[in-house]
């Protein structure tokens, strides 16, 4: 028996090891990777996916340069590219262009050549992406012990792990390398704000600027942390390693970007301007109701497809109302969570395109997780509720992954109100439907990998609150 203690808004309170807790948080996590690894996206591609890799395996090849015609010799499978200098560069960030180079790179050492469109490469960044999303998961929990015990803690991680973020740790995108290291950042921010711990400082500025390289609007939450540990810090020493650190991945993308890629700013911006649109517009909030599409919207939002983490916001506020440290860190979350909304929000593709629910604000999702940890230490109604609410979005993702994750663009649902899984996804589920992911790939058709999908992550779901029932007393405190 081990016991430690932690502090939550000034009160102290006291952690017991478990053994009930423990088997469970073993079955957790082999569910969830069991789960992970069967969803996997084998059998699809984008032309997103095909673009970066091509232009990673130019990397490796020893070029920084696509060629003019080897892009025109795929025709419309390669369309996020940016003629620079005659030549073509991906137009990704920096942070995916790296996790897809090391997937083509991994796959070349296993003897991978590429195969049609690189999809042999694009199921080895796939798999990364299936480990960063576990890994998120685990930071995700850890941030939630800061505020909860062990039991909601990890009903905090079962609601983070089957929503949205499990879409995207299926078929990878930027924002799957981008919310692992959010989480990780957040984690030791909170620790450090607590402890001032050097080392805390220095880890999260580090996993921040790692999340910036693939997500670059988190930058601002990167300089949240950067003040915070300027304004506390007790050495000059400690503040100048963890301003390296945090300036290090940063300053590689920027070298990336103008050495390599060649242009002015990111590629993004240079893809939105051969395209002819504004990069960040505000009046986009107003004009395209974004913000709301975004986070409450009925179509592709966070509602529908994390509903507990888009109401989180909401559900914490009363703690925002008791003076406590507690009150100054939510304080904090609550203008760093507006801001990146605002930015996201103003961005020209901010709904994705053809791609699941809101996959733009993936990588702030641990903010939301956060939230829900606060609201969850003040009652046993809002456990049910979150379980209950965690249903629906475990259930679309279900329908997302099995059927095709990419599988109809905003602008298609812009005349219904129907969620975005009910109108594209589940026609799909037609008899003789070929399912895109791993278990699909054995013969098993899209409305099995249906039923096999919802039955486990339903599972995932409901198992940390029916096992907090059953062995956690009522207390439940682990």
């Amino acid at each position: 028996m081990w016991c430690s203690s932690s502090r939550v808004g000034g009160a102290a309170f006291s952690r017991s090891y478990d053994p009930a807790l423990a088997v469970v948080r073993f079955v957790f996590y082999l569910l969830l990777a069991s789960l992970y690894a069967a969803s996997i996206t084998w059998g699809l591609t984008t032309s997103y996916h095909i673009s970066v890799l091509l232009y990673s395996n130019t990397l490796i090849d020893g070029s920084t340069r696509v060629s003019g015609e080897l892009v025109s010799a795929l025709g419309g499978y390669v369309v996020d590219v940016v003629d620079v200098d005659g030549g073509y560069v991906a137009a990704h960030s920096s942070g995916f262009v790296f996790w897809s180079t090391v997937a083509s790179a991994l796959a070349r050492a296993l003897g991978l050549g590429g195969g049609y469109l690189y999809l042999e490469h694009l199921r080895v960044l796939n798999a990364l992406a299936v480990a960063t999303g576990i890994l998120a998961v685990l930071y995700v929990e850890r941030l939630a012990l800061l505020y909860v015990d062990g039991w909601k803690a990890l009903l905090v991680a079962s609601t983070y792990a089957t929503g949205l973020s499990w879409v995207y740790t299926s078929i990878a995108y930027s924002q799957s390398f981008s919310a692992p290291f959010t989480a990780a950042g957040l984690y030791y921010l909170v620790r450090w704000i607590r402890e001032r711990r050097p080392r805390d400082v220095a880890a999260s500025l580090l996993a921040l600027s790692l999340a910036s390289t693939s997500d670059h609007t988190l930058v601002l939450l990167g300089l949240v942390a950067v003040v915070l540990a300027l304004a506390g810090s007790r050495g000059a020493r400690a503040s100048a390693i963890a301003l390296a650190l945090y300036l290090l991945p940063l300053s590689a993308a920027a070298l990336y970007y103008r050495l390599v890629a060649g242009v002015p700013l990111t590629t993004q911006t240079a893809y939105a301007e051969r395209l002819g649109v504004v990069p960040l517009d505000p009046g986009r909030i107003l004009g395209d109701l974004s913000l709301v599409e975004l986070v409450l919207g009925p179509r592709k939002s966070l509602l529908v497809s994390s509903p507990a983490l888009a109401i989180s916001p909401i559900l914490a506020l009363p703690s925002v109302a008791r003076p406590s440290r507690l009150r100054r860190e939510l304080l904090l979350t609550y203008s760093t969570l507006v801001a990146l909304l605002l930015a996201y929000s103003s961005w020209y593709d901010w709904h994705g395109g053809l791609s699941y629910g809101p996959r733009v604000v993936l990588s702030i999702l641990p903010l939301t997780a956060l939230l829900l940890s606060v609201s969850l230490s003040k009652g046993r109604f809002l456990e049910y509720l979150t379980a209950a609410l965690s249903i629906p979005g475990a259930v679309f993702s279900s329908l997302a992954i099995s059927t095709n994750p990419v599988s109809c663009a905003y602008q298609e649902l812009a005349t219904g109100l129907l969620p975005q899984p009910v109108v594209c996804n589940y026609p799909r589920l037609a008899p003789g439907c070929r399912s895109p992911t791993l278990l699909g790939a054995t013969g098993v058709d899209c409305l099995g990998c249906f039923y096999l999908y919802v039955v486990v992550a339903l599972l995932i779901t409901l198992l940390p609150l029916v096992a907090r029932v059953r062995y956690g007393g009522v207390a439940g405190k682990a």
